[in-house]
């Protein structure tokens, strides 16, 4: 990619404008745009990775059983840290579809709250103490 800068000296911008090197996308081309200091290109595409949203680390007040909780609370109230989904030890379970879902506490089967199964033996599982937002 050439050198991304708002340089076009047919647009006349306040100085302040001028010193700030920002993509946009004004004219609904594909993707934003800047201008170039590159004298046999006027403008490019610029390259702006996908944004990823942070997980909500609480429980919505539209969602207090968190059935949609997606964070990474990994320990449950009784300080137990969490089962990973993938792992069948030190207790057997058929939530194969968390498998991807490391040791997050989840509820995806409709409970009171997000649980998850511990990595004590003599604790199967138990609810994650997720605060309310």
């Amino acid at each position: 990619m050439s050198g991304m800068e708002f340089s076009d000296p047919t647009v006349t911008l306040p100085r302040p404008v001028l010193q700030k090197t920002i993509c946009r996308n004004p004219d609904n081309e594909p993707a934003p745009w800047c201008y170039t200091t590159d004298p046999n290109k006027r403008w490019e595409l610029c390259n702006i990775s996908d944004c990823e949203t942070p997980p909500l680390e609480c429980l919505p007040n539209n969602d207090p059983k968190g059935e949609k909780y997606f964070g990474t609370m990994s320990v449950a109230k009784t300080g137990d840290p969490c089962q990973r989904w993938d792992s069948q030890t030190p207790h057997e379970h058929s939530f194969d579809k968390l498998s991807d879902q490391e040791n997050y506490c989840r509820n995806s089967d409709g409970d009171n709250a997000p649980w998850c199964y511990t990595t004590n033996k003599d604790n199967r599982w138990e609810y994650c103490a997720i605060p309310h937002c």
